[in-house]
């Protein structure tokens, strides 16, 4: 902008200018974006100009949990290791946030698609479905269809599900240690017990480093900060509804139309509450639609991958 200052007014102005930007850099909180691990694949049909599909894991997992999916989807792929999980930095953690998790993902899907105006089928699972629903109501014009894999927009605190019960610790978890009994250690000392240990050497989220084969180091995919913060800046708080009702009231405009899908599974295995779910119905109405799978565990992708798999692409042949 141009402004015109008198001559003799025009260095205070000036400094007091230069500090109210100092100030207003200062205090307005920084998202950071990560530049996140991600892999890819082409799909069972190897055709490119199928949608592209997004995978966004939950809590204590990576894009490791994607790679026996990804090869029998109906097009191409990328799954990402969210800021802090599998191979990606974690950052500052005065810097996390759902926002940040929602712009790291924006990145990796403009570096992906051919277009501007591309959209995506968008996945996410479990905490990875809170992730991708802020994504879909900040971004609503990126997405072809939405895919929320056993998550629901109840407020949670941290011993409402699962094995793990966090122990208090200090400082940031160091994800590489020069063994695998010292990793093994150091995972049972912050809370992670043997069977979760022993479930994660098996399918690859605790494995000598991919990243540096000749160190002969061992990685976790898991990190308990990952796990630590996302309660309170995601799963603690109310923005899920918040998220979902912002969709509802662009359907509503007619300013966008895709649609929602939720997949619960069995009464066993789900950690979404049935009140929550109906919740959801009634916030997206017609745009929502709900698919239940009685036999899976959480994990819908892992424990039942054959009815998984058509599900999705069904949603992706329709797009």
């Amino acid at each position: 902008f141009v402004c015109d200052i008198p001559q003799h007014h025009s260095s205070s102005v000036g400094i007091q200018m230069l500090k109210l930007l100092f100030f207003t850099l200062l205090l307005t909180p920084s998202l950071s974006m990560i530049s996140l691990n991600t892999i890819k694949a082409t799909g069972k049909s190897q055709n490119s100009s199928k949608v592209l599909t997004i995978l966004v894991h939950g809590l204590d997992s990576s894009s490791k949990t994607w790679e026996t999916t990804m090869p029998h989807l109906d097009g191409p792929s990328v799954a990402v290791d969210q800021r802090g999980s599998g191979y990606s930095p974690l950052g500052n953690p005065d810097n996390f946030s759902q926002s940040a998790l929602v712009e790291d993902l924006h990145k990796v899907i403009t570096d992906n698609v051919n277009a501007d105006d591309e959209k995506v089928v968008l996945i996410g699972h479990s905490l990875g479905g809170r992730v991708v629903t802020g994504y879909a109501a900040t971004y609503p014009d990126k997405i072809a269809a939405l895919v929320i894999e056993d998550m629901d927009i109840a407020e949670r605190t941290p011993d409402a599900n699962g094995l793990v019960q966090l122990k208090p610790y200090d400082g940031v978890f160091d994800r590489q240690r020069s063994s695998k009994e010292s990793l093994i250690q150091a995972l049972n000392d912050v809370g992670y017990p043997d069977s979760f240990v022993e479930r994660g050497l098996s399918n690859g989220r605790i494995e000598q480093n991919a990243k540096a084969p000749q160190s002969s180091t061992w990685w976790s995919h898991v990190n308990p900060d990952f796990r630590k913060l996302c309660y309170p800046h995601v799963l603690s708080t109310s923005q899920g509804k918040a998220d979902c009702r912002t969709l509802a009231s662009l359907f509503k405009e007619k300013k966008i139309n895709f649609p929602v899908h939720v997949l619960v599974a069995g009464e066993e295995g789900t950690v979404c509450i049935e009140d929550s779910i109906q919740e959801m119905k009634e916030i997206l109405g017609d745009q929502l639609t709900v698919h239940r799978y009685p036999d899976a565990g959480h994990s819908i992708h892992s424990t039942e991958p054959v009815k998984y798999q058509e599900t999705i692409n069904a949603i992706i042949n329709k797009c």
